[in-house]
C-alpha cells in the first residue's frame, strides 16, 4: 500500500546502489504486534495439548526450532509441523498445519510410546462449517488414538486396522486430520 510504498522511496534514497529483495510471511500480515491474537493462539494451543495429556499448561514448554528441527531433519512434511511441545514428563506434540478441504487445518498431535495419544483441533481453519468442522469433535479424533502409521480415511465402516470412518460430508477434511498423523510419523521417523 502507500505506507510501503514510501518505505521503498525512503530505502532507495538512502541506499541507491543496493538490491531491494522483499519477503511476505503468512504472520506479519495478521500478527505482527498483535500481541493480544498471539497469546490467544498460545492459550489455544495449551487448551488442546492439556486435552490430551492432562495437566496445566504450565507443564509444558515449546521446543525451540533450531532444536527440533535438527533433531528431526529436513523434508516436505516437516514444513507442517510448526511446533514441538513438550511436557515436563517427556511427553511430546507436534502442532501440524494441514490441508482438510482448505489450507489451515490446524492440529495437535500427541504421541506416546510409538502411538497416537490424542489428537485435539488448534483451529479448523476454512473447513466447512456443520461439516468439516465436525472433524474438530472430541469423540471423532478419540478414533485416532492408539495409531501407530498412517490412519487411512475410509466412507464405509472401518474393516482394518489403521482406518477410520471419514465424517459424513466431510472426507477431505477427515483426511486432513489423518495428514496430521502422517506429517508427525514422517518427520519422527527421518
Amino acid at each position: 500500500g502507500e505506507n510501503f510504498d514510501r518505505f521503498v522511496d525512503m530505502i532507495r534514497e538512502a541506499h541507491p546502489d543496493v538490491p531491494l529483495i522483499f519477503m511476505q510471511t503468512e504472520r506479519r500480515e495478521s500478527r505482527n504486534f498483535d500481541t493480544w491474537r498471539e497469546d490467544f493462539e498460545a492459550e489455544k494451543q495449551a487448551a488442546a495439548v492439556v486435552s490430551i495429556y492432562g495437566g496445566t499448561a504450565e507443564e509444558y514448554s515449546v521446543v525451540p526450532a533450531q532444536q527440533w528441527s535438527a533433531l528431526f531433519g529436513a523434508g516436505e512434511q516437516l514444513s507442517r509441523v510448526t511446533k514441538v511441545i513438550k511436557k515436563n514428563d517427556g511427553s511430546i506434540a507436534f502442532e501440524v498445519v494441514v490441508k482438510g478441504y482448505k489450507e489451515g487445518y490446524d492440529l495437535i498431535v500427541g504421541v506416546k510410546d510409538s502411538a497416537v495419544a490424542g489428537v485435539a483441533v488448534v483451529s479448523t481453519g476454512e473447513e466447512t462449517k456443520d461439516l468439516g468442522t465436525k472433524t474438530a469433535d472430541p469423540e471423532y479424533l478419540d478414533r485416532f488414538k492408539g495409531i501407530s502409521d498412517t490412519a487411512v480415511i475410509v466412507r464405509s465402516e472401518p474393516k482394518n486396522d489403521g482406518e477410520i470412518q471419514a465424517v459424513t460430508g466431510a472426507t477431505y477434511s477427515s483426511k486432513g486430520v489423518a495428514k496430521g498423523l502422517s506429517a508427525v510419523w514422517a518427520v519422527r521417523s527421518s
